[in-house]
C-alpha cells in the first residue's frame, strides 16, 4: 500500500503485480474480508481517496468471486 498510487483509473504494472499477489493470497488462505471491511481499511488506515478504495474493494470482490469459480470448475 505504500508505493501503490492512490489515483482513481491509474494502476500502474508494478502495483498491478501487487494487487494480483494480494488476491492470490487472500484466495488460498480463505480471507474472510468483506468488501466493507476492506474498503474502510484502504480509505481510513492506509490513506487511498474513498472512491479508489471502493473500486479496488470491488475488483478484490470480483475477484474472489471468479477464482472461487475456478476452483468449482478445476476440481
Amino acid at each position: 500500500c505504500a508505493s501503490a498510487s492512490r489515483q482513481a483509473g491509474r494502476f500502474p504494472p508494478l502495483d498491478r503485480e501487487r494487487w494480483h499477489a494480494f488476491l492470490v493470497a487472500a484466495h488460498r488462505e480463505r480471507a474472510s474480508l468483506t468488501v466493507d471491511q476492506l474498503t474502510r481499511w484502504l480509505h481510513e488506515e492506509k490513506g487511498f481517496p474513498v472512491d479508489v478504495a471502493r473500486d479496488l474493494a470491488d475488483s478484490y470482490d470480483s475477484a474472489r468471486d471468479l477464482l472461487a469459480q475456478y476452483d468449482s470448475v478445476a476440481a
